[in-house]
């Protein structure tokens, strides 16, 4: 009997001590949860599984301006056709397109650090508008031309003899996007922020095909018009690798699929008497468009006013696709269903592509 008293008073010992022990623990793990987090800080310490990742301000706000110098293209954005044979078009065809150049646009955010589980919510609009242009002569190795653009019953005659095509491509994309995220750190040196939102917008784009016919003397053209709004959802994920003294690689990949309802319009002028429309179309479409954006680059971060504000500059190269674009296009395709396009080439797979350098600069506070 004495002996099971002294061995239940020995386990009783054993179980208080354990548990002074774990309180002991939670009082220290609590007096790290005021430590300034953030890329390039946190690395310092110990390594804890789903740590929180995200920068620690005073207010908890952030913003974000992005300077964006992109590309853009477009499949079926063409000018003309020219023939080096100056009697019959059956010559070496060459398919002549739009002329694209880099052009600048923007990128705002803003965001609030949540403090429940450390959760972050950030807007972002994007504004990228441009204008491309071509014009075409004759040369000696493009001695006759064709107006891709004009409905062939428009300029049906062999006679009709085209000496100058200009193509003017004007596009408007306006982009708002939200996501909810929650960056943690998976190893001492490497951050994981996947997250999800919704994607909105509109897009605009604008086509004058203008043309100039010699034996009759007139500048017949075509205006086309394609305006969109969009609607959908989105997820990703954005990658940090930490690589000392504030530097970082990052890595960031989005999926966006969406609605998107579409007008088209087309109006072309009679070669005859350009004072007429020969043509004035309008279409409706619903469509689903998948979406893609990445970007990889460079980053610098650093904390200061006594680890209250944060400073963040990157550099990277970013890619996205939109598909299923460009049903100025298409309609115009359908609209010569009958006849075709003389010297006609029929572009499909229709997606709008942008791509270049994106730099950007936040401030968390």
């Amino acid at each position: 009997m004495k002996k099971l008293i002294y061995f239940s008073s020995l386990l009783a010992l054993a179980v208080c001590g354990r548990a002074f022990s774990l309180e002991d623990r939670v009082d220290a793990t609590e007096k790290t949860k005021g430590y300034k987090q953030g890329y390039g800080v946190e690395n310092k310490l110990s390594a804890i599984c789903n740590a929180p990742a995200r920068y620690m301000g005073s207010w908890e706000f952030f913003v974000t301006g992005n300077f964006l110098y992109w590309q853009v293209k477009e499949t079926g954005l063409t000018v003309a056709e020219t023939s080096n044979s100056s009697t019959s078009i059956h010559g070496k065809m060459t398919i002549e397109r739009l002329h694209h150049e880099y052009k600048p646009g923007m990128r705002a955010a803003l965001g609030f650090n949540f403090e429940k589980d450390q959760w972050v919510g950030t807007v972002n609009y994007t504004r990228f508008h441009t204008t491309q242009h071509r014009h075409v002569k004759p040369t000696a190795h493009a001695q006759k031309m064709s107006p891709l653009w004009l409905k062939y019953d428009n300029h049906n005659t062999s006679d009709s003899s085209f000496s100058y095509a200009k193509g003017k491509w004007s596009l408007k994309l306006d982009l708002v996007d939200f996501d909810l995220s929650r960056p943690f750190y998976t190893g001492r040196d490497l951050t994981i922020n996947f997250f999800g939102g919704l994607r909105g917008g509109w897009i605009t784009q604008h086509y004058v095909a203008k043309y100039i016919e010699e034996t009759l003397h007139t500048t017949p053209q075509n205006r086309s018009v394609e305006k969109s709004w969009l609607l959908g959802g989105r997820g990703g994920f954005n990658g940090r690798w930490l690589i000392g003294a504030g530097f970082r690689f990052f890595s960031d990949v989005a999926i966006n699929l969406f609605y998107q309802k579409m007008t088209v319009h087309v109006k072309e002028e009679d070669t005859t008497n350009p004072d007429v429309l020969y043509l004035n179309e309008k279409s409706r479409n619903g469509l689903i468009t998948p979406n893609i954006d990445c970007i990889m680059g460079l980053g610098y971060g650093t904390y200061f006013g006594d680890k209250k504000w944060h400073f963040d500059i990157s550099l990277g190269y970013e890619l996205q696709a939109i598909f299923n674009q460009n049903y100025m296009r298409e309609e115009n395709n359908k609209l010569n269903a009958a006849g075709t396009f003389r010297g006609y080439v029929k572009e499909t797979g229709t997606t709008l592509g942008l791509h270049g350098i994106t730099a950007a600069c936040r401030l968390d506070f």
